[in-house]
């Protein structure tokens, strides 16, 4: 299955696409520039983020890697855990976006300034048709009616000479390190009213670069939504890599063409 990858982006770059609040509500998806694709993907409400920790590595022209023994001394790395609603409509519009602007799965060690420039509106259209088509009942492109679908990746970021430069990662130690059983036992969504559903099942990272998958279920054991519209927000608690990590959605910001997103 195809899906896209991303990044890095400055921070000058999203805070320009940004700059409009809710911009999206007015600006219909195939219109959306890479770097407002990437700025949904990456600084909107359906995305959150939790520290890591810190990697030693060592930086050189082919990019980074972890020191490993013989006393050497490396680049402090700053890590994020970084947290997408993939069943939200933004996050999987940003997504067939940014396939349709690239034509390709763009690797995430691979600076935006070395991607193919977009393709003709026309040809932005046919691949998107066309990616629709192929892949029709995906959570990607159909949704999910049953699961809320989180999708767990890594955000790595050094200072260079101006600002901080962050890529994407779809594993790495900080994911493949944490034991099945924290993932199981611990990994719930509860809301601010209480009500909590826990993990039902799980997808290690692949070769779709979405990183760790989290599906949970959308209604209690009763059949009662988990979410209400009473509800001010909900968490995504696990035990990932040893460490308790708590991140908040505020659902008063996640409405997307009328609609509550999620």
């Amino acid at each position: 299955m195809i899906f896209l990858i991303i990044l890095c982006l400055s921070l000058p770059a999203w805070r320009s696409a940004l700059a409009s609040e809710q911009w999206w509500e007015e600006k219909p998806y195939p219109e959306w520039s890479t770097e407002e694709a990437i700025s949904i993907l990456d600084h909107s409400p359906w995305v959150a983020f939790a520290p890591a920790g810190v990697r030693q590595e060592v930086i050189g022209r082919s990019g980074t890697r972890p020191v490993r023994g013989g006393g050497r001394s490396g680049t402090g790395v700053n890590v994020l855990y970084q947290f997408r609603l993939l069943t939200a409509r933004p996050i999987r519009e940003a997504f067939v976006r940014m396939i349709c602007l690239h034509q390709y799965i763009v690797h995430p060690s691979v600076d935006l300034e070395h991607v193919a420039a977009p393709s003709s509106p026309e040809e932005q259209q046919e691949c998107q048709d066309e990616f629709i088509s192929l892949h029709a009942n995906t959570p990607i492109t159909a949704g999910q009616e049953k699961y809320i679908i989180i999708a767990v990746n890594l955000r790595t970021g050094i200072f260079g000479s101006l600002e901080w430069v962050w890529r994407e990662e779809p594993d790495g130690q900080e994911l493949s390190d944490t034991a099945i059983s924290d993932l199981t036992n611990s990994a719930k969504l509860i809301t601010n009213s209480k009500r909590s559903v826990s993990l039902l099942k799980y997808e290690p990272p692949g070769p779709n670069w979405l990183g760790l998958l989290f599906f949970f279920p959308r209604n209690l054991p009763d059949g009662k939504p988990l979410i209400t519209p009473s509800d001010k927000e909900f968490r995504f608690e696990a035990q990932i890599n040893r460490k308790k990590i708590r991140v908040r959605f505020d659902l008063a910001k996640m409405f997307y063409k009328g609609k509550l997103e999620f």
